[in-house]
């Protein structure tokens, strides 16, 4: 693959990020993101800072314990954008803020701080199904690996008898939509506890889970538009996070037979609702779901096989009673 155009400016912002939060979480996952874009463009971390710094690159074999590619980095977007430690210091400010305030709503919601990090029905379905796999750590208590499986494992090295522990704790979905939702499921139960713990990362029996549901993302066949739209949407979230570049060509192969898929459908014609209230309940499962609501009214309908002005109807009142409850 080709290399990209390197975007300085949107590199400088994602180590602005990793710079300013105390947080070693968002500071790595920061740092994944910028090693991402430099490597894209070809570069190495070391070479990109210095790019974006406007200096010739240097040898940076020096020792990490003394060489610091950040150095006056700070200094430098002042000096290029005057007032930029201002902004990055209200910037910061707003986030932890933010913070703060989905923190104290999570509580009132679970009861308890405690209780967020409670495990859920699936969490105990998964570790019931890996008992006999997990090895425990003597010191600290927790499982160290699922039969060899760990979190510095590759996840295609995952075992089979760890997948199929995995496959099995509950019903695995059977289409792509079905997985993303699980995906979206896991990734919201992270960014609330991680909110709490900055460290915090998922059980392996959860992580094994999500390679398992990652696969069937990348694998399974399309059977409905929504399947089609749940694949590209995961694809623009790794894409967004740097994480796509491996798997790129995966993905491509997938969406040509995705392109065939529905443009079959066109030509052929695919069954919708045919009452109205059929037609009244589709609308207002996408118009109630979190990701599918983000569709336009005339991309929503049509899939459902309604005009768009009823979407933007059916929209409004949602807006409107959504206002009420508050």
């Amino acid at each position: 693959m080709e290399s990209q155009v390197f975007d300085a400016e949107k590199f400088a912002k994602i180590c602005n990020l990793m710079n300013g939060t105390p947080f070693d979480a968002e500071r790595d996952n920061a740092r994944g993101k910028a090693e991402a874009l430099a490597r894209a463009a070809g570069l190495t971390f070391e070479e990109a800072v210095q790019v974006a710094c406007g200096v010739e690159c240097k040898d940076t074999s020096e020792s990490a314990a003394t060489y610091n590619p950040f150095e006056g980095f700070a200094d430098w977007m002042e000096a290029q954008e005057p007032g930029y430690k201002a902004r990055a210091a209200e910037e910061y400010r707003r986030k932890q803020e933010a913070d703060m305030k989905e923190r104290s709503e999570l509580i009132d919601r679970y009861g308890s701080e405690e209780a967020v990090f409670a495990p859920c029905e699936k969490e105990k379905f998964l570790k019931e199904s890996c008992k006999n796999l997990a090895n425990i750590d003597e010191e600290y208590g927790h499982v160290s690996n699922l039969d060899g499986w760990d979190s510095f494992s590759k996840w295609e090295d995952l075992p089979e008898s760890v997948r199929s522990a995995v496959s099995h704790a509950y019903k695995i979905p059977n289409s792509v939509e079905g997985c993303w939702d699980e995906i979206l499921y896991w990734s919201k139960k992270y960014h609330e506890r991680h909110l709490f713990e900055q460290d915090y990362e998922h059980d392996l029996e959860v992580l094994a889970r999500i390679v398992v549901l990652e696969e069937l993302i990348l694998s399974l066949p399309a059977k409905r538009p929504e399947d089609v739209f749940a694949r590209l949407a995961r694809f623009e979230d790794l894409w967004s996070g740097g994480g796509a570049a491996d798997i790129e060509g995966a993905f491509i192969k997938q969406f040509r037979e995705d392109i065939a898929f529905l443009s079959n459908g066109v030509q052929v014609g695919r069954p919708v609702p045919y009452s109205n209230a059929q037609k009244r309940d589709a609308v207002l499962e996408y118009l109630t779901c979190p990701e599918r609501s983000k569709l336009s009214d005339r991309e929503i309908a049509r899939i459902v096989g309604v005009s768009p002005q009823t979407v933007n109807n059916w929209r409004k009142r949602i807006a409107v009673q959504f206002r009420r409850d508050q």
